[in-house]
């Protein structure tokens, strides 16, 4: 997600409002914070490929329906 940050970052230093990239920025960062942290991160890894799913107590898995959350808005 770094080239998109990047953008929106450069267009707010011109002066551009990027309203679509900002939505989606925000609409990201909901659906990663959407339980503790590192959670939904090695979740989004482990779907990427990465070996990340290792979780010690207190984390556990992320439910079924946040999985499909995530899986939907980021076509994974």
């Amino acid at each position: 997600f770094g080239k998109d940050m990047k953008e929106l970052i450069e267009d707010y230093n011109k002066g551009i409002e990027n309203i679509v990239l900002d939505k989606y920025i925000k609409e990201l960062s909901d659906i990663l914070f959407c339980e503790t942290n590192p959670i939904p991160i090695k979740y989004v890894l482990s779907k990427k490929g990465y070996d990340s799913m290792c979780l010690r107590l207190p984390l556990v898995e992320l439910s079924k329906d946040k999985q499909k959350n995530i899986d939907i808005i980021l076509n994974l």
